[in-house]
């Protein structure tokens, strides 16, 4: 596996986390446990992921970035 191109999507703050920790490109959802908008916290703010509210749209969006 190529980590360098590789992403990760995950509906957590320690899921980018394990994806920084791993050197793969972190995507967060909002789909899970965030749903209320309640991600926003000062570790999400520090950290600043790239962020959708659907797999779609992350999915869309590796589509479009890795053309």
């Amino acid at each position: 596996i190529d980590m360098k191109s590789s992403y990760l999507i995950g509906d957590q703050t320690t899921d980018i986390l394990a994806a920084i920790r791993s050197s793969v490109k972190p995507i967060m959802v909002t789909t899970g446990i965030y749903k209320s908008g309640s991600y926003e916290t000062e570790e999400y703010k520090k950290i600043a992921p790239t962020t959708f509210s659907s797999l779609t749209e992350a999915s869309e969006y590796i589509m479009n970035f890795e053309k």
